[in-house]
C-alpha cells in the first residue's frame, strides 16, 4: 500500500526560508484479523471514504497486518506545486456481488442518492449494469461551477455516508413497527424475526441469509464486543443457539419481531432478553 509523504529536508533545499504551515500527525492504525473498513472507520469516527482516500485504496478489501492513516487532522494546503487530486469517477459498472448498499459506501454516497440518480424504483441491479454514482448522469450543471460545486458537495457528503446508510437502514425498520407477527413471513402483511431483518436489509440493497443461525455464523457479518446503532444483537430463546436477532438502535434498545407483539422496540436490560444475550454482529 503506498502512502504520500513530505520530506521536508527536500522542501527546504528547493524552497529556502519558506514557512510552511503546522501539519498534525495522522493516527495510523493496524488491520487485525476480523477488521473491515467500515468497522474501522465507526471505531475512529470517520468515513470509508476518507480511509480509501488518506490511504489510495481502490476498493474495500483490506488485509491483516496493513497500516492505515485512520485520521487526517491536517488543515491547510502545504506545497502548491503537489499534483491534483485525480477526478472520482462518475459511473460505475455493477460486477457479482454487488449491491447498492457496498456501491454506495464505496463511492461515499447513500442508497437513496443512487436509486434517484439511476431513475431506480428497487434495490435490484444486474451484472454490468451502468450507474451514475454522482449524480452527474441526472442532472446539467454549468461546467464554470462544476468542479468547486463538486468538490464541496463530495466533502461533504462522505462526512456523513455512514451514519446516512445507517439511518436509512433504521428508518425502514422503524417503518414496519406494529406489523404482525407471522411465522415464515417475509413481508409487510407479517414477519418473523428472520424475515423482518431480511426485509429491512432487502431494502438496502443487501442480502443475508433467511434464517437467525445461518445469518449469526454468515461470513457477511464479524463479532463486536459491544453494538454500535444497527448493529445485530443475537438471543437464544426457544432452542439452544442463537434463535432469535433484532437491530441495535442505541441506548440499550433494538427493534426486532417479536411472536408477542409482532415489530416492536425493546430494552436489552429487561430480565428476559438480559439472560439470553450472546452476542452482536456487524456487517462487513
Amino acid at each position: 500500500m503506498k502512502r504520500k509523504t513530505l520530506s521536508v529536508v527536500a522542501a527546504t533545499c528547493l524552497v529556502g526560508s519558506l514557512a510552511f504551515p503546522s501539519i498534525s500527525k495522522a493516527q495510523d492504525y493496524q488491520v487485525k484479523s476480523g477488521d473491515t473498513l467500515w468497522g474501522i472507520s465507526r471505531q475512529h469516527d470517520t468515513t470509508v471514504s476518507n480511509i480509501q482516500e488518506w490511504n489510495n485504496l481502490s476498493s474495500t478489501t483490506i488485509y491483516v497486518g496493513d497500516t492505515l492513516v485512520v485520521s487526517n487532522s491536517t488543515s491547510s494546503q502545504t506545497v502548491s506545486a503537489q499534483p491534483s487530486p485525480e477526478p472520482q469517477s462518475t459511473s460505475y459498472i455493477v460486477k457479482t456481488g454487488d449491491t447498492l448498499w457496498g456501491i454506495s459506501r464505496q463511492f461515499g454516497v447513500t442508497v437513496s442518492n443512487l436509486k434517484q440518480w439511476n431513475s431506480l424504483h428497487s434495490d435490484i441491479i444486474h451484472v454490468n449494469q451502468k450507474l451514475s454514482v454522482d449524480g452527474s448522469g441526472s442532472t446539467s450543471t454549468s461546467t464554470s461551477t462544476s468542479t468547486s460545486t463538486s468538490t464541496s458537495t463530495s466533502t461533504n457528503t462522505s462526512t456523513n455516508t455512514e451514519s446516512s446508510n445507517v439511518n436509512d437502514l433504521i428508518s425502514t425498520a422503524k417503518s414496519q413497527l406494529g406489523t404482525p407477527y407471522q411465522w415464515g413471513g417475509t413481508s409487510p402483511s407479517g414477519f418473523d424475526c428472520s424475515g423482518f431483518l431480511n426485509y429491512v436489509f432487502g431494502q438496502e440493497g443487501i442480502s443475508i441469509p433467511r434464517t437467525v443461525s445461518s445469518i449469526y455464523s454468515s461470513d457477511k457479518f464479524v463479532s463486536v464486543g459491544q453494538p454500535q446503532v444497527g448493529d445485530l444483537v443475537f438471543y437464544e430463546t426457544y432452542k439452544s443457539g442463537p434463535s432469535h436477532a433484532g437491530i441495535y438502535l442505541g441506548n440499550g434498545q433494538f427493534i426486532h419481531s417479536g411472536s408477542s407483539n409482532g415489530v416492536t422496540i425493546s430494552s436489552m436490560s429487561i430480565s428476559y432478553w438480559e439472560n439470553r444475550y450472546i452476542g452482536a454482529k456487524s456487517l462487513r
